[in-house]
C-alpha cells in the first residue's frame, strides 16, 4: 500500500508541476504583451461617441504616460488618418491628453507612449484635445482607443458617427483574427520573451 500511495504522490507532484509551469508562461505571455481589451470597445461605446467632439481613426506617434500611485497622465501626438466625427482634416498631427486611474497602483515613473492605432475619441476644450475614456475616470490609453489594424480596409462613413464608427469595425474583423501563419509568429515571438 506504501508503494502505491507514493506512486499516486509523484502523479500529483507531476501534475502540480505541470499546472505551474503552464501558469508561469502565462503570465509571461500576458506581462509582455499588451492588453487586449482595446480589442472590443467597451459598453458604453454609444456614451463615447455622443461625448466626442471628434471621433478619428489614427495612431500615436510618439508621447509619454506618466504615472504616480493612482494617477496616470498621458500626452500624445495623434496621427488622424480618417475622421468620422467632427470638422477636421485628415492627415494632421494633434496633441492629446489621457487623465485618469491606472488600472493598477503604480510607483512614478514616465515610460513612452505605445503605439497604437484605432479609433480615438476626443474632445476640444479651447486649443487643447483630450481623450474620451472608456469609463468616466479610467486613465489607461490602450483601452481608451477601440483597437483596429492599420491596413485594415476603411469603413465607409455613415450618416451617423455611430454609424461611421460601426462601418469602421465591420470593415477591420476580418483583420482582426490575422493569418494562421501571423498568429502563430506572434505566438513564437511572446513564447521566446521578445515583445511582439
Amino acid at each position: 500500500m506504501l508503494i502505491g500511495a507514493s506512486r499516486n504522490f509523484t502523479r500529483w507532484q507531476c501534475v502540480y508541476s505541470v499546472v505551474g509551469r503552464l501558469a508561469v508562461v502565462l503570465l509571461v505571455i500576458v506581462l509582455v504583451s499588451p492588453m487586449p481589451g482595446g480589442l472590443i470597445p467597451g459598453p458604453n461605446l454609444a456614451q463615447q461617441i455622443e461625448e466626442a467632439d471628434f471621433v478619428v481613426v489614427g495612431g500615436v506617434r510618439s508621447g509619454t504616460v506618466s504615472t504616480s500611485g493612482t494617477r496616470s497622465v498621458s500626452n500624445v501626438v495623434l496621427h488622424v488618418d480618417r475622421v468620422l466625427k467632427g470638422d477636421m482634416t485628415p492627415g494632421v498631427e494633434i496633441g492629446a491628453t489621457l487623465e485618469g486611474k491606472p488600472a493598477f497602483v503604480a510607483p512614478a515613473m514616465v515610460t513612452p507612449a505605445q503605439k497604437l492605432y484605432g479609433i480615438w475619441f476626443l474632445k476640444k476644450d479651447g486649443g487643447a484635445y483630450s481623450i474620451v475614456p472608456r469609463a468616466s475616470g479610467f486613465g489607461e490609453l490602450n483601452l481608451a482607443v477601440v483597437a483596429v489594424p492599420e491596413a485594415a480596409p476603411r469603413g465607409r462613413l455613415g450618416l451617423f458617427a455611430a454609424a461611421s464608427v460601426a462601418n469602421e469595425l465591420g470593415a477591420a474583423l476580418p483583420w482582426l483574427a490575422g493569418s494562421p501563419v501571423e498568429q502563430a509568429a506572434l505566438a513564437d515571438q511572446l513564447l521566446d520573451g521578445r515583445n511582439a
